[in-house]
């Protein structure tokens, strides 16, 4: 491809204050979230430059706003990032250094959504699905608890080798303007699913895949 003009948003989710889902040994998501998104900035930089966070410091930034910087400032994508919970008839007690935490080993791996109803319903598919693609060629698995018949779940699966879920009334994926694909990286209620996105090899390997999901939704639509 020739010098980058392609430019990545990148969304942590959630914020320093307000953390997100809390991990099996007591860690907000929002921790999760920016470990991934920085290494996945670091990487997007060295083809695509004018790639950026939204949030990079995490303060309080409301999710219509986060969707309008990343338009203003002529991203080509929106991708949002985040860590999973479980409902909560799923999870049960334990105790970590000496404090009771909720957690539940049932479920693992990671989910891809997107919107299907918006003018950008095409490139949000085609962009998750070169995202899917490279997790699972890197041996990630998605987690289908999001497709039970409960209350709080019930989420349409579009395509069941990739991972993807349809999520209409998700607000970052309602209010971008942009392709957009929010990932869950992994269920950090999950204990042996936290221990393996705590630690850097895995991350590493993890940011790989969803940039060379990105990359080759680039070649694609031969964007640069």
């Amino acid at each position: 491809m020739a010098e980058k003009k392609f430019s990545v948003a990148i969304d942590i989710g959630h914020s320093k204050a307000r953390v997100g889902a809390m991990s099996a040994r007591g860690v907000g998501e929002f921790y999760f979230n920016r470990d991934i998104a920085q290494k996945l900035l670091i990487k997007l930089k060295n083809k695509f430059k004018h790639s950026f966070i939204i949030n990079p410091k995490g303060g309080k930034i409301s999710l219509s706003r986060r969707a309008k910087i990343a338009k203003e400032k002529k991203a080509d994508i929106l991708i949002s990032i985040h860590h999973d919970s479980v409902q909560e008839e799923y999870l049960s007690f334990w105790k970590y250094q000496e404090k009771k935490h909720y957690y539940s080993d049932i479920y693992s791996g990671y989910s891809l959504f997107v919107t299907t109803n918006k003018v950008t319903k095409d490139k949000n598919f085609l962009l998750a699905s070169h995202i899917g693609e490279m997790l699972r060629k890197n041996n990630f698995l998605y987690s289908r608890h999001h497709s039970e018949k409960i209350k709080g779940e019930n989420r349409k699966i579009i395509n069941k080798t990739a991972g993807i879920y349809e999520f209409n009334d998700l607000i970052i994926l309602k209010k971008s303007l942009l392709p957009t694909v929010l990932v869950e990286c992994g269920i950090i209620v999950n204990r042996k699913d936290e221990m393996n996105l705590s630690e850097e090899h895995y991350q590493n390997k993890l940011v790989n895949a969803i940039y060379q999901g990105i990359e080759n939704y680039a070649l694609k639509l031969k964007i640069d």
